[in-house]
């Protein structure tokens, strides 16, 4: 049990806890931090959730780009998985620490155009004038 001398030792909870004052990015952290019924929050200066840990003590982390895509996740049970995105924004790669991944192209209308991931699925898009999607093919390798 935490006793209130040793809480105020710390200065706070977070410095007890032995919680960095840098994110998992290496960005200074926002100020604001929320501490509701043991659950930990730490969030960016621009409002991204960067940690979170639950009252069992099981925490995440997360990183994201300079257009607040989120681009990796990690887990203190050793899940993680990486997105990538094109300069429109479109997730174009996602990967996970298990072995699971997909990859997507884009036209200049933004519309998924090809899609493919490593349980053997290949799908084409192809739209309209209008941008509706008028016929997918899938393909089972």
């Amino acid at each position: 049990m935490i006793k209130r001398r040793d809480f105020l030792k710390f200065g706070s909870l977070l410095g007890f806890l032995g919680i960095p004052s840098l994110s998992f990015a290496g960005k200074k952290e926002n100020k604001k931090i929320k501490i509701r019924n043991k659950v930990v929050e730490k969030r960016d200066e621009n409002g991204n959730l960067i940690y979170w840990k639950s009252p069992l003590g099981f925490d995440f982390r997360y990183q994201y780009d300079k257009n607040n895509n989120q681009i990796h996740f990690k887990s203190s049970g050793g899940n993680e998985y990486w997105k990538e995105y094109d300069e429109n924004n479109n997730k174009i790669h996602y990967k996970t620490s298990n072995g699971y991944e997909y990859w997507r192209e884009y036209d200049e209308n933004n519309n998924r155009i090809y899609y493919k991931d490593t349980d053997n699925r290949e799908e084409w898009n192809t739209y309209n004038k209008e941008g509706k999607k008028i016929e997918t093919l899938i393909k089972y390798i």
